[in-house]
């Protein structure tokens, strides 16, 4: 039975007024060990109304399934040799069976008012699916549904006629979607140069978009530095602004204890970031938060100068960069720590630096693509904020400039194209992230790179149903033309063009 069916049955007995709530947000909270000694542990995404959740179990025992228990309060724990069952053993229903090697479940919840702020209990049982006796208990968690807060409240949004103009998309079709609506208050983004991603979410249904075009630019209307951080909702076609661009005659702020810029009523505040775009953003899909990792830059100076009021220096952004920024899209909000050690030293002037949010794992992989770091290889954990070094198990190739990358969910990939540091030649890879082992893919048969810098026009995406990786390079006035790269028999296929009428909607601009 799927926990939509159980929440509704149960509800329907349950539902009480103190179970709903105006504006509650979602909370997650572990209840403590299972079984004593066992590393079988549950965790979970924000569970929120009109949206799925995903449930991650790690520790599995090796050739053992997982049943995931559901129950609503009071809480009846059950003691026994050695381990506490959380659940009520007369109410707990199995909702979802994680078989041998799978970690995720997805749940999704229906958006009905009288479910909020509604509080269940989830445990998982894992037993073995072969011969042998006995299981082993998770921790319990306690969770309360609830809403999304801030600029992305009520998202995903109902789907309009975009979506169904894309289901109709034939096979190698074209579609002009036009200009999305613009945001109420700021109106419509400008364009980024050399920022070749937006940072999509299958559970918003949108991707985030940020980085700077111009270097330093202010918007001559608004008088915004171009700071600001967008959300593009593909259901309803539109923008939204996530966070402002700085208001360059007006910025005032204070710093936190941590030397971290925040607002007056003490919320934190991203302020020239990043310089372009370029591969330092992602989303993580697991705990529902927007990754951006910082690379120092002045461009601002002369355009904000009272900032030197609070920061002291013009090098304490350049000091900061090790702790990433994560927009929490539940709760609407930035947040920020100090990492601890250890810590990454990137090659932050060559910005050769890509991140990419790996599925599954519920942290970043964070690659520094130059030479100077020999192509180190970082995960970032985004609830605990803490930094891990991983050694791969061979060099690294060693970059000029910068590239492009893509995660392959699939394979459980991480590939990057850019310019061989050695021989000045484009090439493809890919890092195996189960033997952590990287591999030269791409042939002779490669496209060359115009610059050593790939995030200039290039980018890279991966097509989950053609098992292929496509590269997407600028041509100019013509548009862009796409590279496939087929991972099954690792060819390159024939080059993909648009259709002209297209083509000026694809003009790359330099900085």
């Amino acid at each position: 039975m799927s926990l939509r069916r159980l929440l509704l049955l149960a509800l329907v007995l349950l539902l009480a007024p103190q179970l709903v709530g105006q504006g509650v947000l979602p909370e997650v909270v572990d209840l403590g060990p299972g079984t004593v000694g066992s590393a079988a542990r549950i965790d979970s995404g924000p569970p929120v109304l009109g949206a799925d959740f995903l449930l991650r179990a790690s520790g599995l025992p090796a050739g053992s399934q997982l049943t995931l228990h559901h129950s609503l309060p009071p809480l009846a724990p059950i003691g026994g040799s050695g381990h506490t069952l959380f659940l009520d053993a007369a109410s707990a229903q199995p909702f979802a069976l994680l078989g041998p090697g799978q970690r995720i479940v997805r749940a999704s919840l229906p958006d009905l008012p009288w479910l909020e702020g509604l509080k269940l209990v989830v445990q998982g049982v894992a037993s073995p699916t072969g011969s042998g006796s006995g299981f082993e208990l998770t921790n319990g968690l306690r969770l309360r549904l609830g809403r999304r807060a801030g600029p992305l409240a009520g998202l995903p949004s109902w789907p309009g006629p975009t979506v169904a103009a894309l289901a109709a998309l034939p096979p190698g079709g074209w579609l002009d979607l036009g200009v999305p609506a613009p945001d109420p208050l700021m109106g419509l983004p400008t364009g980024r140069s050399y920022t070749p991603r937006m940072a999509w979410s299958s559970v918003l249904e949108g991707a985030f978009l940020t980085g700077e075009g111009l270097h330093g630019f202010v918007h001559p209307t608004t008088g915004r530095y171009i700071d600001d951080v967008w959300f593009y909702d593909l259901p309803a076609h539109r923008w939204i602004c996530v966070k402002p661009g700085s208001e360059v005659a007006t910025l005032h702020l204070l710093l936190n204890p941590d030397g971290f810029e925040i607002s007056s009523p003490g919320k934190l505040v991203p302020v020239a970031q990043l310089g372009h775009g370029y591969e330092l953003v992602t989303y993580d899909e697991l705990n529902q938060r927007f990754f951006m990792q910082p690379l120092p830059n002045t461009y601002w100076l002369p355009h904000m100068p009272q900032r030197l009021e609070w920061l002291t220096t013009v090098n304490q952004p350049a000091s900061q960069y090790r702790s990433p920024w994560l927009f929490e899209a539940v709760r609407g909000r930035w947040e920020r720590r100090p990492p601890g050690l250890p810590q990454p030293d990137f090659n932050v002037a060559a910005r050769a630096v890509a991140v990419q949010a790996v599925a599954n794992e519920g942290r970043v992989l964070v690659f520094d693509t130059s030479p100077v770091n020999a192509g180190r290889v970082w995960w970032f954990d985004a609830v605990a904020c803490t930094w891990q070094d991983e050694a791969t198990t061979n060099n690294a190739p060693a970059i000029a400039g910068n590239g492009v990358s893509c995660y392959d969910r699939v394979n459980d990939r991480f590939w990057f194209y850019g310019v061989e540091q050695a021989g000045q030649t484009a090439g493809l890879w890919y890092l195996d992230l189960a033997t952590m082992t990287w591999v030269a893919a791409g042939g002779a048969g490669t496209p060359a790179a115009s610059v050593i810098y790939a995030t200039a026009d290039n980018a890279l995406s991966f097509d989950e149903a053609a098992n292929t990786v496509l590269l997407i390079k600028d041509s100019g006035n013509s548009g862009p033309i796409i590279h496939p790269f087929d991972v099954a028999t690792a060819t390159w296929g024939a080059a993909v063009t648009i259709p002209a009428a297209l083509a000026p909607h694809f003009l790359w601009a330099g900085q």
